[in-house]
């Protein structure tokens, strides 16, 4: 379970960030074994994917005005 930067405190453009978590996922999908979660929680704003992992379950949550985060459950394949 992790809660990755969002860009809101550090000067990140939205396309770093979207390689981030991408390179987040790849690095992930290195060292969960099979069958093991992974819970991240992500700006509303950007769609993960990876061949690595299924999507399990996605949850909006609502923070303020300007941030509604995403929490994503992937399983690794």
């Amino acid at each position: 379970v992790t809660d990755p930067p969002y860009g809101r405190s550090s000067i990140v453009t939205e396309n770093n960030l979207e390689e981030f978590y991408n390179k987040f996922l790849d690095s992930a999908a290195d060292v969960l074994r099979k069958g093991k979660c992974l819970v991240l929680s992500i700006p509303d704003k950007f769609s993960l994917e990876n061949e690595e992992f299924e999507l399990l379950s996605s949850y909006k949550l609502y923070v303020h005005k300007s941030l509604t985060r995403r929490i994503l459950v992937f399983k690794k394949n």
